[in-house]
């Protein structure tokens, strides 16, 4: 009998230890240089979501349960900003105890002074009140940052259909019904017809010309989000604290995220790889925000407002962009329900995240 058998405690002691040991180098080298851990935890959030994407068949999926997927990011989107955008959001920058801690303090002298009981409560209250007005205003510039991002995603998406011409209307449907051209006169159908034969493939034109203006929005607020979660994970890295909970509630949150964003893409007619690539470009955000976060450190109340604006950008792109194309054609019954379900487990999922965190 060897010697882990008679004692087995002491043994998985040693095996701790031993674990414990070997880990200390890594440990010490992220306490040491956190810029380390910091971007490679904001490597690792975005590069295993966009893995898990690649593996997942969203080609087959979405050829045939197209409406589905768009219903299930809508539902991630906004289970995202309803669930765990604004309340972080809205709860950065609140201090706790401070008033119980002065009203605490004032019990205590009440017992042997009347007037300084009645003094304390007095300036409690107007500390109180004081307080209140204080978070009262937070509250109000961060609706108003909401507000903004609904704006500003409205004039960006007026601005990107200036410039690509016209006034928009086929771009929601261009890649639907394309124009049909005029017939051929007959001298030429012969010609017509062997050049149809011998190219099926048409002429490269602009790359993915009819992608549409929902896809560049999307683009444009998954990489403002990115920023400010790079942002969270610089100043958790930098404060050497809730790193490690702070990389996993982001990877938990970015999973469905991702899986939404590239179905929002290719329902913009983008093919897969191509979204996936431009997806792993909004990575750089990423990369942003946690620089930032560990030169400047925590920065609430900067990022509560970023943080809002990003929401109202989401809540833009899913109620103006992905939810209106679920009515450009016509649906059966069950796909409805499919369609309601889908979008449903986007929220439930969002939830499961914000239970864990």
């Amino acid at each position: 009998m060897t010697e882990c058998e008679w004692h087995p405690s002491v043994c998985a002691a040693e095996a701790a230890a031993g674990a414990a040991q070997r880990a200390a180098p890594l440990a010490s080298l992220v306490e040491a240089r956190p810029w380390v851990g910091a971007f490679s935890a904001t490597l690792l959030i975005s590069l295993l979501p966009l893995l898990l994407v690649t593996l997942a068949p969203l080609e087959t999926l979405f050829a045939k349960h197209q409406n589905v997927l768009v219903t299930f990011a809508a539902g991630a989107m906004l289970g995202d900003v309803c669930l765990h955008i604004l309340p972080h959001a809205l709860a950065r920058g609140h201090p706790t105890g401070h008033a119980h801690g002065h009203h605490g303090h004032a019990e205590g002298h009440a017992h042997s002074h009347g007037h300084a009981r009645v003094h304390a409560r007095a300036s409690d209250s107007l500390r109180e009140h004081e307080h209140g007005h204080g978070h009262g205003a937070e509250e109000l510039v961060g609706g108003l940052a909401i507000i903004a991002g609904i704006m500003a995603f409205l004039a960006l998406e007026k601005l990107v259909r200036s410039l690509r011409g016209g006034d928009g209307k086929a771009d929601g449907h261009a890649h639907h019904a394309h124009a049909q051209p005029c017939p051929p006169p007959a001298a030429g159908r012969k010609q017509a017809a062997a050049t149809a034969k011998a190219s099926k493939v048409p002429a490269p034109s602009a790359p993915y010309p009819t992608m549409l203006v929902g896809g560049y929005l999307n683009l444009v607020a998954d990489f403002a989000h990115n920023f400010t979660d790079g942002l969270a994970i610089g100043a958790a890295f930098g404060a050497a604290r809730g790193s490690l909970a702070t990389t996993l509630a982001v990877l938990c949150h970015e999973v469905p995220h991702e899986v939404g964003d590239v179905a929002i893409l290719m329902r913009s007619g983008m093919p897969r790889w191509q979204a996936l690539r431009v997806q792993l470009a909004t990575a750089v955000g990423a990369m942003l925000g946690t620089a930032v976060g560990l030169v400047a450190g925590d920065m609430p109340v900067a990022s509560k407002y970023v943080s809002c604006f990003i929401a109202g950008g989401f809540i833009y792109v899913a109620t103006v962009n992905v939810i209106p194309s679920l009515f450009e054609k016509s649906t059966t019954l069950r796909e409805t329900v499919l369609e309601l379900l889908a979008m449903a487990a986007g929220v439930a999922i969002m939830v499961g995240v914000a239970l864990l965190e």
